[in-house]
Parts: structure tokens; sequence; C-alpha cells
């Protein structure tokens, strides 16, 4: 009788004591879950986002290089004014009037 009481009694507490345990695994389940989910929201919205910035990076690069080209034609335009009869001269007035309205323009603001 007195083993069999023992029994129940250890039987009853490791019993208790899986009981705890798998609560306790259900709420850190529970917990991964939810962290789980916050995980796979933030990683969507990079995804997104990272798609967004691509498409616009892809713009500023066609937009760099149509204002590079467009670039080297005027410099080769003022390269040729340049070594025209008179050409210096030409190119310094246009630069000085230009300088003069964005100055003005500055100050006006």
């Amino acid at each position: 009788m007195k083993i069999s009481k023992k029994l129940i009694t250890i039987s009853v507490f490791l019993s208790l004591f899986e009981l705890i345990f798998l609560i306790s695994m259900y709420n850190k389940n529970k917990e991964l879950n939810h962290s789980y989910e916050n995980c796979y929201e933030n990683y969507n919205h990079l995804k997104k986002q990272h798609r967004e910035d691509s498409v616009a990076m892809k713009q500023w690069e066609k937009d760099y290089i149509e204002q590079w080209e467009e670039n080297q034609i005027f410099s080769s335009m003022l390269s040729e004014i340049e070594g025209s009869p008179n050409g210096h001269e030409v190119i310094k007035i246009l630069f000085d009037k230009k300088r003069k309205k964005e100055f003005q323009i500055k100050n006006y603001k």
C-alpha cells in the first residue's frame, strides 16, 4: 500500500511537471510563431522596397548616361568654338553673361 501511494504521488508529480512543460513549450512556440510572422512581414516589405529601389536606380542610371552624353556633345561644341578665330572671346562673353544672370537669380532669392 505504501508503494502504491508513493507511485501515485510520483505519477501525479510527473504528470503535473509534464503539463507545465507542455504549457511552457506551447507558449514558446506561440512566441516563435509571432516572431516568425513579424520577420516574414519585414522580409516582404524589404523585398517590395528593393524592387521599387531597383526601378528607381535603373531610371537614375539612364538619366545619368543621357546627361553624360549631352555633356560630351556640349564639351565638343565648346572645344570647336574655342578653336575657331575669336572663339575664346565669344565663350568668355557668354560665360560672363551666364554668371551675371546666375548671380542676380541667387541674390534675388
